[in-house]
């Protein structure tokens, strides 16, 4: 469908309920659910109406955070028929911290009294999570490298809808502090040694500390038993 007009492949709202609104909290008096084969991190939302006003005033998603929720992506208003303007528009919805597939569409025809028509609903975004976002359980782990020690950090900002930079804080951090640990030096293997039965045979007792690299004599080695032949 690219003109305006009555489409039989469009799907028409219903005038039977007076234009009533279906939720006292909120005014919309028709929704339609759609369902797409993949999931996808939203991004960009375009619709087809062909015929009537614009009517539609949100778009949530199911939340499976939270059993039987359901997350807004975008709210808006009536705009009047118009037309002259192509039947199709587009406009960035919130970003999700999940993969979604299913979109509630709500229509408020109580503003205009007036019947409106959907040829189409277009979900743009991608099958992988932008880069930097934390999805639930919202849980970090963190793994110093080496033998690394003191100050790090981690940066962050929040927003009840991503992809949308006036609704970001600022940025702010999480602090930490790495504890040095001493940890336990290592013995190189010995190599096996032949000896002389009849003269004194020097034996090279060698070591390593990853904490002390540069300083390997601050080793003490401990005999802690002693051979039964020499």
């Amino acid at each position: 469908v690219t003109t305006h007009g009555d489409s039989e492949k469009s799907w028409c709202s219903w005038n039977g309920n007076d234009y009533q609104s279906l939720d006292p909290q909120y005014s919309y008096t028709d929704f339609i659910v759609v369902k797409y084969e993949t999931k996808l991190y939203p991004q960009y939302l375009v619709l087809v109406e062909n015929a009537g006003p614009k009517s539609l005033v949100r778009v949530r998603t199911p939340d499976p955070r939270a059993e039987g929720a359901w997350l807004t992506l975008w709210m808006g208003s009536v705009v009047g028929e118009d037309p002259e303007a192509p039947p199709y528009r587009g406009f960035p919805i919130c970003g999700t911290p999940f993969p979604v597939d299913v979109l509630r569409l709500e229509f408020d025809a109580s503003v205009t009294q007036s019947y409106f028509e959907v040829a189409g609903v277009m979900l743009i975004g991608t099958s992988d999570a932008p880069s930097g976002q934390i999805g639930p359980p919202y849980h970090l782990e963190y793994y110093p490298q080496g033998q690394s020690c003191g100050s790090d950090s981690f940066i962050f900002t929040l927003t009840n809808c991503l992809g949308d930079v006036s609704r970001v804080t600022s940025q702010f951090s999480f602090n930490l502090t790495i504890i040095h640990v001493n940890h336990a030096p290592h013995w190189v293997p010995f190599v096996a040694t032949s000896v002389s039965q009849i003269s004194a045979t020097a034996l090279l007792l060698n070591g390593t500390d990853v904490d002390m690299p540069a300083t390997p004599t601050n080793l003490s080695w401990v005999l802690m038993g002693l051979p039964s032949a020499g």
